[in-house]
């Protein structure tokens, strides 16, 4: 069989096959630490590096956290001699999982954002882990050489971090369904049980999708590829609505504590950008925000709140097509914190407005509504996610847009 082409370099069978063999054994891995640890020596063994460090978001704060290494880090007892706390959008590994974009540094010496660790190195290459467009963590690597890694390199680590994102955030879901308070209910108690029993097949049919997609049983007609894209989205979708299922419910039984830190209005409406933009960038969708927000600390539980934005945002923008504009703007009152989402399409007329903030409610309007379809999930969970803040959402429509506002107490 021939080597496998990507866009940046050459796989040849064994390095695909090794590929396959790490991305099954991934599935048989139930806790954080076994995959970050297997992650880190299977990298480290192929890019024959003395350095390699699985960073994981840290569940609370807005920075990273080393959870695995190999090398100078590595003691036999898995675990990490002095690690370190970096904050997001600091160094390069913090940058990485800010912007969701690898980075490859050919001479750390002239990039002022090189953070020594151990030792100084001169060649520096990081990979996030990313989701569904959540960034989970970062695998940064380095090597005492100038301009070690190879586009060829680059492109396998990234491969390799496809296969642990589904995997990771499978795992990283079934323990906050297994905690204590979440799994006194019955109902929950059987979710859990589901979520592992679909969540783990779905894993394995995306990784072996994906692999195939790269040619490693054979290169693939143009059908075919396109058959196997279509199997890759759709298992994507699926297990999206699986996961979104189990937040669902998980909100709705209250078993969902807030996480309540010190943020500001431009922090949140950073992260939504970073989140936001790459989705519409993609559908040229034009973006717009306002900011009217003073710089002054705000106590909020960050991620909920990015999330529920977000969720709002793509319901916003759905339907919507190459050049429209979606407009963001943040107020703030002296009691609240107010979002306004809108977007310049058709109203929605007020009878569809209260089926789109039920659960699993569908809308679908006439040829005069540019809304065709609309699940209401989406805005439940962002709903019932601000009802936490005991905040609400209100949907209104205007002459040519409609308007999502959400108003958080302060």
């Amino acid at each position: 069989m021939a080597n496998v082409k990507t866009q940046t370099g050459e796989l040849n069978n064994a390095q695909l096959s090794s590929l396959l063999d790490f991305a099954q054994k991934l599935n048989g891995l139930r806790s954080v630490d076994d995959i970050a640890w297997e992650t880190v020596c299977y990298i480290a063994r192929y890019l024959e590096v003395e350095d390699c460090i699985f960073y994981a978001m840290h569940v609370t704060k807005p920075c990273l956290v080393q959870l695995a290494a190999y090398g100078p880090h590595k003691s036999a007892l898995r675990e990490i001699l002095n690690p370190i706390e970096i904050q997001l959008g600091s160094g390069i590994v913090g940058t990485v999982a800010q912007t969701g974009q690898g980075e490859k540094i050919a001479d750390t010496r002239l990039d002022p954002r090189y953070i020594v660790d151990d030792a100084p190195r001169l060649s520096e290459m990081a990979v996030p882990i990313i989701s569904r467009g959540r960034v989970f963590g970062v695998i940064d690597t380095e090597h005492p050489d100038l301009d070690h890694y190879t586009d060829a390199q680059f492109a396998y680590v990234n491969l390799i971090t496809q296969q642990v994102a589904p995997v990771l955030a499978s795992v990283l879901l079934e323990q906050r369904l297994n905690s204590t308070d979440f799994a006194r209910h019955a109902s929950t108690s059987f979710l859990r049980v589901m979520q592992h029993n679909t969540m783990t097949p779905l894993s394995v049919t995306l990784m072996k999708a994906q692999i195939l997609n790269h040619g490693i049983y054979g290169d693939l007609s143009d059908k075919q590829q396109q058959a196997v894209g279509q199997i890759i989205e759709s298992t994507r979708a699926v297990t999206g609505m699986l996961q979104d299922v189990f937040e669902y419910v998980r909100l709705d039984s209250g078993n969902l504590p807030l996480v309540l830190s010190k943020t500001t209005a431009q922090a949140v409406e950073a992260d939504v950008a970073r989140k936001l933009s790459p989705l519409l960038q993609a559908a040229r969708i034009r973006v717009m925000f306002v900011n009217r927000v003073p710089q002054s600390p705000i106590q909020i539980d960050h991620g909920l709140v990015v999330k529920a934005i977000l969720r709002i945002c793509q319901v916003a923008s759905q339907d919507m097509h190459q050049n429209d504009q979606l407009l963001i703007t943040f107020q703030r009152s002296a009691h609240e914190l107010v979002v306004e989402v809108q977007n310049y399409l058709p109203a929605i007329s007020r009878a569809k407005l209260q089926t789109m903030l039920r659960p699993f409610g569908n809308i679908r309007d006439d040829q005069e509504n540019g809304l065709t379809s609309r699940h209401g999930l989406e805005l439940i969970l962002a709903q019932q996610s601000l009802r936490l803040h005991r905040g609400e959402l209100e949907i209104s429509n205007l002459e040519n847009s409609n308007l999502f506002v959400i108003r958080i107490p302060l």
